[in-house]
């Protein structure tokens, strides 16, 4: 009698922990969704009421995996190095907040606040590393919010039912981003507060207030579309003709993907930023190319490619003049940059291995700005992220964000390598993908400096890592099994 309670309750305890599961896991894919249509910085209320969702969201699926529900556990073991990299550097900003320090941006910062005027001889304050320790102290915060999203993605991502389900889900937010921003363009509308925006009042830019953030997020969001478009372009091995592949059931399974993906380019034109165009290009450039090398049908599939791109070529064409006229016009392909990069470099120079401290870079650049020509509004970025992360974090935190990215790189390429199943190499090659854009556009923009994308970057970060533990059963496993 003993025994059959004791098996009653497992049964039960194992039922609880799936349906805890299950709901942390739909929980957390529709935070994802709504993240992304916040636009305001931390610590607004939208951002601490997600943060809390994603504490509950890992709280219940810690409990359903106590309860005997699946987790990644070879997942989480494969990402052990980008997770322990990601943590330190969050210890390297904890280090900026207590540790004390006096370097050149301390002098500015006195030097200013005096007024010019020579201060007492018994002033002499304890000052920390970070010039701004509060505002060191909100992107620490915010930061954590990007690695409970890694984490969450890292161990529930267990099963290629919900790979596939993670990838609709981000396809059906970049669709719904694109055809508001569409939209919002030819209402003549704002979905933003317009006190905010700064100029190009007439381009799209959907739920983002700087047009550029909705064109990287769309193109990190073409994971989607990229992954089942891609999946099935490696799966389509019967014969004939270029229409008549196109038109097999896996591939009219595809249409809705391409349709997100006319939406994108269009939305992406309309923002007439130079460096989403980029963007789509590298990621149109990967497309062909890993497809070409993993087909052995490569004769259909350039020719699927090249139509491809001529239509997208057509679609940039028709709806892209204000971007075509920004790459001819006489205001370079930099604009202000140059200039702004030059003085951010000489502020690096003064401290060039440890930084003056998270989100310092708004308080100093505008002290040492000067007649620079530059427009008369508060920089409180550097439009290089590598630079921004050098000018506040010092080498030591721009080596650490590097290593994040070198690392995923490295073991993305390398489970191309080993992995057989199309789903998972699909998913890898469009992930890889739209990572290198928004790492590209991140050159020349501060896209992953804003919370909505870069909660995005990394769980696509955890797909890459996690993706190739996910098991895949083969047809004749599961024959042999239900014998």
């Amino acid at each position: 009698m003993m025994a059959t309670d004791a098996s009653e309750f497992r049964i039960f305890a194992s039922v609880v922990g799936k349906l805890l599961d299950q709901f942390a896991w739909w929980s957390f894919l529709l935070l994802l969704a709504v993240s992304s249509f916040i636009d305001d910085i931390y610590p607004s209320k939208h951002w601490l009421l997600i943060t809390a969702g994603f504490c509950f969201a890992l709280t219940l699926h810690l409990f359903g995996t106590a309860l005997g529900a699946r987790c990644n556990y070879r997942g989480i073991r494969s990402s052990a190095p980008v997770v322990g990299l990601f943590a330190v550097g969050l210890l390297w900003l904890v280090l900026q907040i207590l540790v004390p320090a006096q370097h050149y941006g301390h002098e500015l910062l006195l030097s200013n606040a005096l007024d010019k005027h020579a201060a007492p001889p018994w002033f002499n304050p304890n000052l920390s590393w970070s010039v701004t320790p509060i505002e060191t102290r909100h992107l620490l915060f915010s930061e954590l919010i990007c690695l409970l999203a890694l984490l969450l993605m890292l161990s529930m991502l267990c099963t290629r039912q919900r790979l596939r389900q993670v990838l609709l889900i981000v396809t059906i937010v970049a669709g719904v981003h694109a055809v508001s921003a569409i939209t919002a363009k030819y209402a003549d509308t704002s979905l933003v507060d317009t006190a905010q925006l700064d100029g190009h009042f007439t381009v799209a830019r959907g739920w983002f207030i700087n047009r550029n953030h909705l064109a990287s997020f769309l193109i990190l969001t073409s994971v989607g579309w990229m992954s089942v478009f891609l999946h099935r372009c490696l799966r389509s091995d019967t014969g004939g003709t270029l229409i008549a592949r196109i038109f097999t059931k896996r591939m009219l399974v595809s249409i809705p993907s391409v349709m997100v993906m006319v939406l994108i380019v269009i939305a992406v034109t309309l923002t007439s930023s130079r460096a989403g165009i980029v963007s789509v290009l590298i990621l149109f450039l990967v497309f062909a190319l890993t497809t070409m090398k993993r087909n052995s049908q490569a004769r259909w599939t350039l020719s699927l490619l090249a139509g491809m791109t001529l239509f997208v070529s057509l679609l940039v064409v028709y709806f892209g003049e204000g971007v075509l006229q920004r790459f001819s016009g006489q205001e370079g392909l930099l604009g202000e940059r140059g200039e702004q990069w030059q003085a951010t470099w000489l502020l690096i120079k003064h401290n060039v291995l440890l930084g003056y401290g998270g989100n310092s870079y708004a308080t100093l650049f505008q002290m040492v700005r000067d007649n620079d020509g530059l427009r008369q509004l508060i920089y409180n970025q550097a439009h290089n992220d590598y630079l921004h992360i050098w000018f506040e974090q010092g080498i030591v935190g721009l080596a650490l964000w590097l290593g994040v990215i070198a690392v995923t790189f490295y073991k993305g390429i390398a489970s191309l390598k080993r992995t057989q199943s199309t789903l998972v190499a699909a998913a890898i090659i469009a992930s890889l993908a739209t990572l290198g854009a928004a790492l590209m556009q991140s050159l020349v923009d501060f896209n992953l400096q804003i919370l909505s994308i870069r909660i995005y970057f990394f769980v696509i970060i955890a797909i890459v890592v996690s993706v190739p533990s996910i098991r895949h059963i083969k047809l004749n496993d599961v024959h042999v099994r239900s014998q």
